[in-house]
């Protein structure tokens, strides 16, 4: 349970997925959603419960290390797009000929390896948020969490970003992504979670919560209909 200011925006009694996990977090705003990212990425603590992690609890700087969340506004640094993909690697100690390895190899995965050199102010939105991506992947993290990673991006980014989740998950990344594009959430999450007013309505395989939901809210939901 998460409260701000005396009012709990999310209340959940239970919910789990496997390693290596795509899974899909949809509702409308304010649900809870970015509030769960946040505690999934052990950037605030729950007020009661517990977020476990490999069936541990544990908070500690090397476990906050092999998870990363991107946001919807990515924050770059100032200088080259290089300098910002390596960061997370120099604060980690990562020697330089790895360094520079890493770098090439994230950028390549988001398929901006020519702009290396690019001055980030330089950027769009869509190549800012494919730069921010690679960031996070540089460091090789056991698990990505995002939060509407492509919002407002053209389609042509919005498809690269899709891809490369599709890829880091194959490769045993896990991923939890939210999301309220629902065709997004369907095409990319093998499973996936409906918060509603901060609670877990339902959750399950993405056929499965789409075509055959046990519960009226996510019927209504995932058809578009006004829910209140």
């Amino acid at each position: 349970m998460k409260s701000y200011a005396g009012q709990v925006v999310l209340h959940l009694e239970r919910l789990s997925m496997p390693s290596g996990e795509l899974l899909g977090i949809i509702g409308p705003s304010a649900a809870g959603k970015s509030t769960l990212l946040r505690l999934l990425a052990m950037l605030e603590r729950p007020d009661q419960g517990t977020v476990l992690w490999d069936g541990s609890s544990a908070w500690s700087l090397a476990r906050r290390r092999q998870i990363t969340l991107l946001l919807p506004r990515p924050q770059l640094f100032r200088g080259t797009v290089a300098e910002n993909v390596a960061y997370g690697l120099a604060i980690r100690g990562v020697r330089r000929r790895l360094l520079r390895q890493k770098v090439d190899a994230a950028l390549e995965l988001v398929g901006v390896e020519l702009l290396r050199q690019r001055l980030v102010h330089t950027l769009s939105s869509g190549e800012a948020q494919r730069v921010a991506l690679a960031r996070a992947l540089a460091i090789s993290p056991r698990a990505l969490l995002l939060d509407e990673p492509t919002a407002n991006l053209d389609p042509f980014s919005a498809a690269a970003i899709e891809q490369t989740l599709r890829e880091v998950n194959a490769a045993g990344t896990t991923v939890v992504l939210v999301t309220h594009n629902l065709f997004q959430a369907r095409r990319l999450a093998r499973h996936v979670a409906l918060l509603w007013e901060g609670q877990l309505v339902e959750e399950g395989p993405v056929e499965q919560l789409f075509t055959t939901p046990r519960d009226e809210v996510t019927r209504r939901y995932v058809q578009g209909e006004t829910v209140y």
